[in-house]
């Protein structure tokens, strides 16, 4: 069998390394080689849809509305669910000051208004779809709160959160989370399910030229990722790594064990096909906010040729 290698992006930095768990497991466990593909993992310094709308990667993981923005319209679609929030699986999370968990400011989504928020980029459909599902549980909106521009990570995060700039940020990393907490910044306060259940908040995405050109390959691709992601699911159905799975996991994901216990599991779905409808009520939300561009419809940005046809049942 002929081999193709196939360059996917990912985050970079080690403590991302767990947001990509399945890949890690498929590639360790011969799942792509079963294919005839050979991954070639890269991590660029801006984004994965950057590195493939430039030609430097084939796939990589991001959201929905990337794909419309203007610089990359055209280069990349989504083509399955990477992660899918649900009850007690799902690594990002939404964090705050201790002091307003401990007073009961936080005892529902309600006491969001007047919170300074952390917003890395309000044009980012996922950042801003992580704040506006609580915010409308609470009966609020954007108005009701105080965004503050800040990174997902770094020094300007740091300070934004020892001066007491911020109130609420999200959190992408279980280990960089772990340390704010740790530093008695931050406590978890909603995480996976809780930001909304369902949502499908990362899609593996391939480029278009990618697409064109080896088709099989792609639908190859994600049959050995969906291997990984079974056997991710199956060593952890207890909401936590069990036994025999816990070393080999911090082993691929370069995490402590105790850190791998004390948080979430990877909402990593076994049925990775994309639930149109419930996009289509994203790309709803997002435009109405001006942060979708005008006029790109819904078929430019998905391809349901490498998952089953049918989309499934989500959101209500």
């Amino acid at each position: 069998m002929s081999t193709t290698t196939v360059r996917f992006a990912r985050y970079p930095g080690e403590s991302a390394r767990i947001i990509f768990a399945p890949l890690f497991i498929a590639i360790d466990r011969g799942y792509f080689a079963d294919e005839g593909i050979a991954v070639e993992i890269t991590e660029p310094e801006d984004h994965p849809w950057a590195a493939i709308a430039r030609g430097a990667a084939d796939a990589g993981i991001g959201y929905i509305d990337y794909g419309a923005w203007p610089q990359y319209r055209g280069h990349f679609k989504a083509v399955a669910v990477q992660e899918r929030l649900s009850p007690g699986r799902g690594l990002p999370a939404l964090l705050a000051r201790p002091q307003l968990i401990d007073d009961g400011t936080l005892r529902t989504e309600s006491g969001l208004r007047g919170c300074k928020i952390g917003l890395a980029d309000r044009r980012r459909g996922d950042d801003y779809l992580t704040y506006y599902f609580p915010l409308r549980r609470g009966g609020l909106t954007f108005d009701d709160v105080q965004v503050v521009p800040v990174p997902h990570g770094g020094p300007e995060r740091d300070a934004a959160l020892q001066n007491g700039e911020i109130d609420v940020i999200i959190g992408r990393r279980p280990r960089e989370a772990a340390k704010e907490v740790r530093r008695g910044f931050l406590r978890t306060w909603r995480f996976a399910g809780e930001i909304e259940p369902d949502w499908q908040s990362r899609f593996i995405i391939y480029g278009t030229d990618f697409i064109a050109r080896s088709p099989d390959v792609c639908r190859a691709f994600l049959r050995a990722h969906q291997r990984g992601v079974q056997d991710y699911i199956a060593g952890t159905s207890s909401g936590k790594p069990d036994a025999e799975f816990l070393p080999y996991l911090a082993e691929l994901s370069c995490e402590q064990p105790e850190l791998l216990m004390n948080c979430a599991p990877g909402g990593f779905p076994a049925d990775a096909r994309i639930d149109v409808a419930a996009v289509e009520s994203d790309i709803a939300l997002i435009a109405q906010a001006g942060i979708y561009p005008a006029g790109v419809p819904i078929d430019e940005l998905i391809d349901l040729r490498f998952t089953p046809e049918h989309a499934i049942g989500g959101r209500q």
